[in-house]
C-alpha cells in the first residue's frame, strides 16, 4: 500500500464525522493487509450490566476489518461477519482492535479480527468477509 493510499484511508476513517467517532474508535496502525485500532471505553458503550456492549463490539472489528481490507486497493462491503464472545470487557479504559487478513482474493477479502484489554487478555475474535466494489479514489471526498 502507497503512502497517499494510507492517508486517504487513515483521514477518512478517523474524521470526526465518521462512524469511528460516535464508537469512540481511532485507527492508530495501518498496512496492507492490517489495521489496528483502539476504543476508548466510557459509559455510553456499556450495556446495563457495565460491560462494553456486544453491539459495539462487533461494529468496532468490522470497521477495522473494513479499513484494513481497503488497503488492498477497492473499497469494500461487508458480506460476513462471526464473533465469539469470550470475555466480558469490563473495568478497562481501552480496547485494541487488530485485524489482520486471511486472503485477498479477486473478489472477496477474508480477515480475523481479535479484540484485547490493556493486559492483551482476548475479549472476542471473529471473522469478516468483505466484497470488492471497484477502485478506492472513489472513497475520496
Amino acid at each position: 500500500m502507497n503512502q497517499e493510499r494510507k492517508e486517504i484511508l487513515m483521514n477518512k476513517v478517523n474524521k470526526d464525522t465518521f462512524f469511528t467517532k460516535k464508537t469512540n474508535l481511532r485507527i492508530v496502525e495501518l498496512k496492507e493487509g492490517y489495521a489496528k485500532g483502539e476504543l476508548r471505553v466510557d459509559e455510553s458503550l456499556q450495556n446495563g450490566m457495565g460491560m462494553v456492549h456486544g453491539g459495539c463490539l462487533f461494529s468496532v472489528m468490522d470497521t477495522t476489518a473494513g479499513i484494513a481490507a481497503m488497503t488492498h486497493g477497492d473499497q469494500v462491503t461487508t458480506l460476513n461477519g462471526q464473533v465469539h464472545y469470550l470475555h466480558e470487557a469490563r473495568d478497562c479504559n481501552e480496547l485494541y482492535v487488530v485485524a489482520q487478513v486471511v486472503k485477498a482474493g479477486r473478489t472477496i477479502i477474508n480477515y480475523n479480527v481479535k479484540v484485547m484489554t490493556e493486559k492483551e487478555k482476548v475479549v472476542c475474535q471473529g471473522s469478516f468477509e468483505y466484497f470488492r466494489l471497484g477502485p478506492l479514489e472513489n472513497f475520496q471526498d
